[in-house]
């Protein structure tokens, strides 16, 4: 798999994993979407809007967004099944709710911006501090950098570390616990080369440029699947399942695709051939 990539991107995304895997457009508790991607008819009865699902039952606002959470936990597990614990996930934009993306089994979860997801920093992963109640209410510290200054002022009055368990503050360390939030350890704003002709972004790009095949999302149409330089990974154009990207290069993927390298050769050499 790693000759398929950047050096740089290989040795992250691959470090720890054995696969990676593309999905786009989860909108995971986005109920407009879901209403686009689920209903075809709206009627109001008193006052009060149904919806046709796809299994052909009028439901109210209210059981719509039960069904959405069905249909959520189906992505999930669709997604799980085949980006597992030592997979690598790749998410092309439009995550919807952080909560379901705690539940992506993934080791490894990069997300490429979306239109519909705001501020980066909202999707990285970190630890957060969380400490019990018992622990804010005995020592009156509430938030990480009050816990820091805590932390700072044990050292310099005693002159003692966080590993060690006298009796002062043995009960305070215990009650204290850093948190992973499991959402995503990289997150692009944009689009990134992965190699030498190939891009991932989350609108199809559109620049008229022959050297580079473009996967993206975006595009909720379950027929369009791309052309000859685009391959839609919408969720509705992949049918709700990942596609694994080291199949697609052993399937000739860039097979007719040209780097920008090989294509100034190519005109280098016809053009001293002209003259």
């Amino acid at each position: 798999m790693k000759k398929f990539l950047y050096d740089e991107i290989a040795n992250r995304w691959l470090n720890d994993c054995d696969s990676i895997w593309i999905y786009s457009d989860p909108h995971f508790g986005d109920l407009e979407s879901y209403k686009f991607r689920h209903t075809t008819d709206t009627m109001l009865v008193d006052d009060k809007n149904y919806y046709q699902t796809a299994g052909n039952i009028w439901e109210d606002e209210d059981s719509l967004k039960c069904s959405m959470d069905c249909f959520d936990e189906w992505q999930i597990k669709n997604i799980n099944s085949k980006a597992g614990k030592n997979s690598c996930l790749i998410i092309l934009g439009d995550v919807g709710n952080l909560e379901c993306v705690k539940k992506l089994r993934a080791k490894r979860k990069i997300l490429i911006m979306g239109n519909h997801d705001k501020g980066a920093s909202n999707y990285k992963r970190a630890k957060i501090f969380t400490p019990s109640q018992t622990f804010m209410n005995k020592w009156n510290i509430h938030n990480e950098e009050e816990y820091k200054k805590y932390h700072s002022k044990v050292i310099e009055d005693f002159g003692i570390n966080h590993h060690e368990t006298t009796d002062l503050i043995r009960d305070a360390w215990n009650e204290v616990k850093y948190i992973d939030n499991h959402l995503f350890d990289e997150v692009y704003e944009g689009p990134i080369m992965i190699n030498d002709r190939t891009i991932l972004s989350h609108e199809p790009v559109f620049a008229g440029v022959p050297y580079f095949k473009n996967i993206h999302g975006h595009v909720h149409k379950a027929d369009y699947k791309g052309d000859e330089h685009h391959l839609n990974c919408c969720a509705e154009a992949i049918n709700y399942e990942p596609i694994n990207l080291l199949s697609l290069f052993k399937k000739g993927f860039l097979k007719n695709i040209d780097s920008i390298h090989r294509m100034t050769i190519d005109t280098a050499t016809a053009r001293k051939r002209r003259k």
